[in-house]
Formats: C-alpha cells, structure tokens, sequence
C-alpha cells in the first residue's frame, strides 16, 4: 500500500537502541491547525536487516482528534 502526505512530516528518536517493551505509551501532542485537518499515527517498521528499508506501521498506534489537538 503506498502512503502519501503533503504535510510535513514529525519524527523523534530516543537514543540509538531500539525501544521496546514500555511500560507505559509514547503520547505526542500536536495542535491541529484545522478543524478539517485529519491525519494517523504510524511508526517506520524498519526490516529486521536494518538497512533502512521497511513500510508504515499503526501496530499498537491510536489516533485520538479532539478539537484543537492531534494526539498519538
């Protein structure tokens, strides 16, 4: 399935290891600029080969859209 945007992107990384097994969810706070705005939450599955390569995933991901806040 191919994925476009014609938003820009927000990306974050915590530290150089893979983070796994949290006992509690990543949550990232985005004000909406529109009430039309809409949009998911995904991840960058990297392959199991780290080279780069790999697809968007919402795997565990939830998208909550409130009035002014994009929420993941």
């Amino acid at each position: 399935r191919k994925s476009t945007s014609q938003k820009p992107l927000s990306a974050c990384q915590a530290g150089s290891q893979p983070v796994k097994n949290l006992f509690q969810p990543v949550r990232l706070i985005f004000q909406r600029e529109n009430k039309e705005e809409t949009g998911t939450c995904v991840f960058w599955q990297e392959s199991e080969n780290l080279t780069g390569a790999g697809y968007w995933s919402t795997d565990g991901c939830h998208t909550d859209l409130s009035r002014d806040q994009f929420n993941c």
